[in-house]
C-alpha cells in the first residue's frame, strides 16, 4: 500500500510561551536544552534547538490574566 501526502513536511516546529518570570524561564530552558537563547530582550526569550528542530520563544505574561488562559501558542 502507497500512501503519500499532500502536506510538506515539517522542518522546525514553532512554540511560544507566556512565562510569569521570563528570567527564571529563560534560565530553566537555558539548562533543560543545553543551548544558550539566540536572541533576549526584557520582553522575550527565543532559543533554536537543533536537535530537536525546535524554534522556543518565551514571552513575558503582561496582559494579567492567568497564564493557563492564554499561554501557549
Amino acid at each position: 500500500m502507497h500512501t503519500s501526502s499532500s502536506f510538506p513536511s515539517a522542518q522546525e516546529f514553532h512554540l511560544s510561551l507566556r512565562v510569569a518570570d521570563l528570567d527564571r524561564s529563560t534560565a530553566f530552558y537555558t539548562a533543560f536544552f543545553g543551548v544558550e537563547p539566540k536572541d533576549c530582550t526584557a520582553r522575550y526569550s527565543t532559543f533554536i534547538v537543533p536537535h530537536l528542530h525546535l524554534n522556543l520563544v518565551l514571552l513575558v505574561n503582561d496582559r494579567g490574566e492567568a497564564l493557563d488562559t492564554y499561554s501557549l501558542s
